[in-house]
């Protein structure tokens, strides 16, 4: 076959990855040598109410503090022959080097399995979930696992407090799906669903009234029953798919958990903080939440001079362009979520293999078709 000729400027990959990493050498020594020498760090943060900075002297005694993180490689090769992995096959996520998702799965149906009163929450500044948490949860409505008394809330940045929109617009169409689907479980799934589904909310942080919140949360901390996780993933496809991150992985600390759990309490019963739209995300259709995505769009657009520079034409093209792409992720988190949303066409007209194989398949690939669509959000 023939090659086609190179342009003047191309460079490998190995080529361009050397360049990085001698960007970056140039960048630390720059810091160390004019940033850090004139730099004095001074603590801004105060304990206040019933708060404070210091873990209980019995949660340090019996508390298991472990060390996670996620990787683009196999951890268990070499390091001479590792190599970037792109992307994660959902239920081989330590293989692949994700160890903080893997926990995250796992401290789910932990939560499920304690047979007591169990409090999740994932606090995290950027949420459209990968599709292995997209099955965690669908596993956690369907029935499949006993999950009655856990109880569970996402609490994240809303359009005006975060530095990432494009996330929240795409995240509308993924949190309409999941509310659709577990407001009708019982119709879609049956009566198991109905009985042992957690309890589902989700908040976000609020507008300083009069101008641009001063809030804008970067927070990674999730309360996972009696256990919690804190480091820099997000709740996002892309901490899952493509970037590095690490954290900790904290349980045996009930005060820590409680003292936790208590501060986001106060933070969802403040009206002045977050507001709660689990009734706002339930029973939406396709055309209402593209109604409302094209106005956040059309109004972040008018935000900044960048969009006002732009064309009409221009801006209905964007418009356009989310509004296939929001299509799109609302049809796959709808069967990720449920797989009674899939169809299976048997051969022929009649059925002779095992649908719920079938649909399981078709469930995978959904799930990988998902995660290649948002890896970069």
């Amino acid at each position: 076959e023939q090659q086609l000729p190179l342009q003047a400027e191309y460079k490998s990959l190995t080529q361009r990855e050397d360049a990085q990493i001698e960007n970056m050498k140039s960048k630390i020594d720059r810091l160390n040598r004019e940033y850090l020498p004139t730099v004095r760090f001074q603590a801004t943060w105060k304990p206040s109410g019933p708060f404070s900075d210091e873990i209980d002297p019995q949660d340090l005694r019996s508390g298991l503090f472990a060390y996670i993180e996620n990787v683009p490689y196999r951890r268990s090769l070499p390091a001479e022959k590792r190599e970037r992995i792109y992307g994660v096959e959902n239920g081989s996520e330590v293989k692949s080097g994700k160890g903080i998702h893997d926990v995250w799965s796992r401290g789910l149906q932990a939560a499920c399995a304690a047979g007591r009163p169990q409090r999740v929450i994932l606090h995290t500044a950027y949420l459209i979930l990968p599709s292995n948490l997209m099955r965690t949860l669908g596993k956690m409505i369907d029935g499949s696992w006993d999950c009655r008394k856990v109880h569970v809330t996402f609490l994240t940045n809303s359009i005006f407090t975060t530095d990432l929109s494009p996330i929240n617009v795409a995240a509308l169409y993924q949190l309409g799906a999941l509310f659709d689907v577990y407001d009708r479980r019982g119709s879609l799934i049956g009566m198991d669903a109905t009985k042992y589904a957690p309890k589902l909310d989700y908040y976000e942080y609020k507008q300083i009234p009069g101008g641009v919140s001063t809030i804008s949360l970067h927070t990674k901390v999730s309360v996972l029953g009696d256990m919690m996780i804190v480091g820099s993933a997000n709740g996002d496809v892309r901490s899952y798919f493509m970037d590095t991150n690490n954290g900790f992985v904290i349980a045996q600390t009930p005060r820590l958990v409680q003292d936790y759990t208590s501060y986001v309490e106060r933070l969802l019963a403040d009206p002045q903080q977050t507001t709660e739209l689990t009734r706002h995300l339930t029973g939406r259709t396709l055309d209402s939440i593209h109604y409302e995505s094209e106005q956040t769009v059309r109004g972040i657009l008018e935000a900044f001079e960048f969009g006002r520079k732009m064309s009409p034409e221009r801006k209905e093209k964007i418009v356009s362009a989310v509004k296939t792409l929001g299509a799109k992720i609302h049809e796959l988190s709808l069967k990720i979520f449920a797989s009674s949303y899939i169809e299976v066409t048997p051969p022929n007209g009649e059925w002779t293999g095992n649908m719920d194989y079938e649909r399981s398949e078709l469930q995978k690939k959904a799930a990988a078709e998902f995660n290649r669509l948002l890896q970069l959000l």
